[in-house]
């Protein structure tokens, strides 16, 4: 398992895409998303923000490439 956080593109390592009131997290399958989501909401209670969990969603980025991908030949 990747002792990084987040995804490496190049030379770069990303861990999350914030954008006024919304926060995408990036994660790799290996890596646990519960603690991860856990400790995205223990900093953000403090500046009065929390996860609205009936829009919160997530998307497997790999799997949908490669159905694009087979769809594609």
């Amino acid at each position: 398992m990747s002792t990084h956080l987040g995804i490496e593109v190049e030379l770069n390592s990303f861990t999350d895409l914030v954008y006024a009131d919304d926060t995408a997290l990036f994660l790799t399958l290996d890596q646990d998303s519960m603690e991860i989501l856990s400790s995205f909401c223990s900093v953000a209670a403090p500046l009065g923000l929390h996860v609205s969990w009936a829009k919160t969603n997530y998307r497997i980025w790999a799997l949908v490439l490669i159905l694009l991908l087979a769809l594609a030949h």
